[in-house]
């Protein structure tokens, strides 16, 4: 969400990790990246260029960035619905 900070977004991610969850996948739809932080504290960032794994949580899964954000660019934004 464009509204989380980055406090709100770490303490998001320590409430999912408390919780059971084993990793946090974050889109920045500014920056075009996308990271991957795991419980054990390691950290990946993938650019649009890059193919991000959801190994070893995900098995088999991988997707291009670039599509990732492809998706969002096509999902409605608040000032659009307010148009429509």
């Amino acid at each position: 969400s464009p509204s989380h900070t980055p406090a709100a977004l770490a303490h998001n991610t320590r409430e999912y990790f408390s919780n059971g969850t084993r990793a946090v996948w974050i889109a920045d739809p500014g920056l075009r990246t996308v990271t991957i932080r795991r419980r054990d504290g390691t950290e990946l960032a993938f650019n649009v260029g890059d193919t991000v794994s959801g190994e070893p949580e995900i098995a088999g899964f991988s997707c291009a960035v670039a599509d990732i954000f492809a998706v969002l660019d096509r999902m409605p934004t608040p000032a659009n619905e307010e148009c429509a």
